[in-house]
């Protein structure tokens, strides 16, 4: 029996489909595979539909297996379920995967696309948030919850040694990572969801 009918709304994330085979997919972990056929939304090959390339939110519609599609409830507001299916999942996961927890202290590096996200779903779970980017931000991300916003042109940016139990660093730019390295605390852990351009230079 198939979960879709028509007329249903359906969630895409960034992966429609893969072999189903290795021990990747095995766990439900495709984003790990080993066989080279896990095809993603956008700019992927698709080998099981005759090599088309993936457009995407750029297509006009989409082939993908059913086991990468989310049932999204009929009065759901689409404007907000969209996010939540990538730039929602990329940062949560990390989030979750360091326990991040009510009372713990974090951080958000890059407060984009990505990084309000994560704001929120950590003040969500109770957690102190500060935020850094190296433009200023600091109503909206105050208003979204964040205990402190700090540009890192701001001299305040080197007073965070030893503060941090989670960063997130959602950097797009090439920046030194040593300068959020040292706001761990023992144990902390610092997650990098987003490949900084080897390109540009600008410290964020």
């Amino acid at each position: 029996m198939r979960k879709f009918k028509v007329g249903d709304y359906a969630g895409v994330g960034c992966m429609v489909n893969s072999c189903g085979e290795c021990e990747a997919c095995k766990r439900s972990e495709e984003q790990f595979y080993t066989n080279a056929k896990t095809i993603y939304t956008y700019d992927s090959r698709d080998v099981f539909h005759i090599n088309e390339i993936t457009r995407g939110g750029y297509a006009n519609n989409i082939v993908l297996s059913e086991n990468f599609a989310i049932k999204v409830p009929k009065n759901a507001e689409i404007e907000k379920v969209a996010p939540l299916l990538c730039a929602g999942i990329t940062t949560y996961s990390p989030i979750m995967y360091s326990k991040v927890k009510k009372g713990d202290k974090v951080a958000v590096a890059g407060v984009w696309g990505l990084g309000h996200m994560a704001l929120q779903y950590m003040v969500k779970l109770g957690a102190e948030v500060t935020c850094f980017d190296i433009v200023e931000k600091k109503d909206a991300c105050l208003a979204l919850g964040a205990k402190e916003f700090v540009n890192v042109k701001n001299p305040r940016f080197n007073e965070f040694a030893n503060t941090f139990n989670c960063i997130i660093s959602t950097i797009p730019y090439q920046y030194d990572i040593n300068d959020y390295r040292r706001m761990l605390k023992l144990g902390g852990e610092m997650a990098i969801v987003w490949l900084p351009s080897a390109k540009r230079k600008t410290a964020a």
